[in-house]
Parts: structure tokens; C-alpha cells; sequence
């Protein structure tokens, strides 16, 4: 397998790409849609977050634990990009 990121650089580039990312996304298949949304909202953030904090060095972590905003943000995006792909495919009119 391949993966190919766009490595956006700007804030709304990003969360398109995340949105778009989720809309994509079959790893959520299989969990209803509450369970796919407690993973990643608050699962998976909470998991980078601990991660970060991990970080040996103290510059390092400072600036990974600040980019953890920007989790957040992503996963709002992806999970939004995963709602409206499961209702699509259930035949919901989503504009």
C-alpha cells in the first residue's frame, strides 16, 4: 500500500484534507456510528495527546502538545467527512 499526503500547508487546506480523508475512510466500517465517533473524537486525540507527551525532548513535546489543538480540529473534520459518508451511503440527501 501506498499513501500519498497532500501536506497541506495552510489551516483550511488541512481540514479539507482531513474531511476528505475521513469521507475516503473504511478502518470505521464495522463500529456503529457512536462508537466510530467516541475513536475519533476522543479516542485517537487522547492517544496523540499522550504520545506527545511522551516526547524525550522538552522543545519537542512543548511543540507537539501545541500542535494537539490542531487535532482536535482535524478530527472534527475527519469525523464530519465520516458521518457524511455513512449517511450517503444509507441515502441521505447531504448537499
Amino acid at each position: 500500500m501506498r499513501t500519498a499526503h497532500a501536506n497541506p500547508t495552510r489551516l483550511g487546506a488541512f481540514l479539507s484534507d482531513q474531511y476528505a480523508r475521513g469521507r475516503r475512510s473504511r478502518v470505521y466500517e464495522r463500529l456503529s456510528t457512536p462508537a466510530m465517533l467516541q475513536v475519533t473524537l476522543v479516542k485517537e486525540p487522547r492517544n496523540t495527546l499522550a504520545q506527545a507527551r511522551r516526547a524525550i525532548d522538552a522543545d519537542e513535546r512543548r511543540r507537539l502538545v501545541a500542535a494537539c489543538r490542531l487535532v482536535r480540529l482535524a478530527s472534527l473534520a475527519f469525523s464530519a467527512g465520516l458521518v457524511v459518508s455513512r449517511a450517503r451511503a444509507r441515502g441521505a440527501f447531504i448537499p
